[in-house]
């Protein structure tokens, strides 16, 4: 779709109607091009449903969209566009308006961020060779690196958040989705969030912090390099899954010291405290065949090549 009138950074304008008409079909939808660099670079398009219950948790992930660091493993923020014009979502306050005892009334809201993944890796996984789901691997441990080094804690990493933007035979590329869950914390208090059989086993018995997504990538490892996206397990802290993990554990624990099995391995130690953490992840020997620059930190520049 392009609007009316382009402009030198062409965002559709999007109404209430045509909000509608892009997103009849899917929630997430490719929404529009924005011409940066004399690039063309497709966005995408997050529409919600605004009411009393999720106006709250949808403000929340905006916010966190708006803070996220910029890096290529990570969503950029856009723009959002509200049905009624408006970012906040309640009735007047005065209570001599007619309108004070009403509640307000349902909107869409969009969100509008890139880059546009096509497919989640869960999808794309049939498609894909060794090599390229070790590449692809090793891109999710940085960009879950970046949210770690800035603070944030993913809390729902998974194969189906994980998006894949380029593929083969160009560099396959992707990305993080979905911060609905995301905070900006060192740790955070007991309780389940997230996706079984994603979720760490600590998340219900004790505070965590951001351990729990290291967990997460090494079931997605799980599924990428040992179990071909198969699991036997739905909850690792019921009698049954703790009975499928410590044996998934013998089999990892194994494997030489080089392999992808060593770095899952220690991604799943049951003890947060034991396990690796992203920066240490990506330094693991089996990462040694990857062609790999470091993303250069703030005030760096990237080698010439």
């Amino acid at each position: 779709m392009s609007s009316a009138s382009p402009r030198p950074k062409t965002f559709i304008h999007l109404t209430p109607s045509n909000a509608d008409a892009i997103l009849a079909f899917s929630e997430l939808a490719a929404a529009v091009q924005d011409i940066e660099n004399n690039k063309d670079l497709v966005h995408a398009a997050k529409s919600l449903l605004r009411d009393r219950k999720s106006h709250q948790a949808i403000a929340k992930e905006i916010e966190i969209l708006k803070s996220l660091p910029i890096h290529p493993q990570i969503l950029r923020f856009r723009e959002v566009h509200y049905e009624r014009q408006d970012q906040w979502f309640s009735r007047p306050a005065d209570e001599r308006d007619e309108r004070h005892n009403f509640e307000a009334r349902p909107e869409k809201v969009v969100i509008i961020f890139s880059p546009f993944a096509r497919q989640t890796m869960f999808e794309f996984f049939d498609e894909t060779d060794k090599d390229t789901r070790l590449a692809a691997f090793q891109e999710l441990l940085q960009g879950v690196l970046a949210l770690h080094n800035t603070g944030f804690i993913h809390r729902d990493i998974k194969s189906a958040n994980w998006g894949v933007v380029t593929i083969p035979p160009a560099k396959i590329t992707t990305v993080i989705l979905d911060y609905g869950l995301s905070i900006r914390a060192t740790s955070c208090p007991r309780g389940r969030v997230g996706t079984v059989p994603f979720m760490a086993p600590e998340m219900e018995v004790a505070d965590y912090g951001s351990g729990v997504d290291i967990w997460s990538c090494g079931i997605i490892g799980l599924q990428l390099f040992v179990t071909e996206k198969k699991l036997s397990w739905s909850n690792v802290t019921d009698e049954n899954g703790k009975r499928s993990y410590i044996n998934c554990i013998k089999q990892l624990r194994a494997e030489a010291a080089d392999t992808m099995s060593n770095l899952i391995f220690k991604m799943l130690a049951w003890d947060p405290s034991k396990r690796i953490t992203a920066e240490e992840a990506l330094r693991h020997p089996c990462f040694a065949a990857v062609q790999f620059e470091p993303e250069p930190q703030p005030g760096q520049k990237r080698r010439a090549s």
